[in-house]
């Protein structure tokens, strides 16, 4: 069972609720992560397609290398370590995430989340990894300006926003 904070505008927690049983559609305010593998010294990015089997935005590509929600108890740090290991295989240390920014997202079905987004630094040439099939299809790493290049070519293909996108990647690439 998962078990997920309920925050109010200012993101303090309010409540919490059973994320089998949240139904997100009423309003409620949740926490999420992304967190996007970035191999700097390479200018490469590790990006997500999410799987068949999601709910929402099934075989949607993501910006993000991992994301997910935050649980009760957690920060969003430990969440974006959980959901990287969990989503990928892949271990990160919560002290090397960078914080890129965090966005209250309200979509037209009446979601409502905050999205905090960190960058991680690793050596994408040397990880191993080992994608859950539940939650991801595909993962694969590019360069920024493949991302780009998807993002203005094929944004129908993402979940989220090219906008939005755009935004996220040339943060964490200034």
């Amino acid at each position: 069972m998962e078990i997920i904070p309920i925050v109010n505008e200012n993101d303090q927690q309010i409540g919490s609720i059973d994320k089998a049983k949240f139904d997100k559609t009423k309003g409620d305010i949740y926490r999420t992560v992304a967190v996007i593998l970035v191999d700097s010294s390479n200018g490469l990015v590790l990006i997500q397609r999410r799987s068949a089997f999601k709910e929402t935005y099934a075989n949607k590509w993501q910006f993000s290398s991992a994301a997910g929600h935050v649980q009760v108890g957690e920060t969003y740090e430990q969440a974006a370590a959980r959901e990287t290991e969990e989503e990928l295989g892949i271990k990160i240390k919560e002290d090397k995430l960078v914080f890129i920014d965090k966005i209250f997202i309200t979509t037209n079905k009446n979601k409502r989340r905050f999205m905090s987004v960190f960058s991680y630094d690793i050596d994408l040439s040397n990880v191993n990894i080992k994608i859950m099939p539940k939650e991801v299809g595909e993962a694969k790493i590019i360069s920024k300006k493949e991302l780009i290049e998807m993002v203005e070519l094929e944004s129908s293909s993402f979940m989220d926003d090219k906008k939005l996108i755009k935004q996220i990647i040339y943060k964490i690439f200034k």
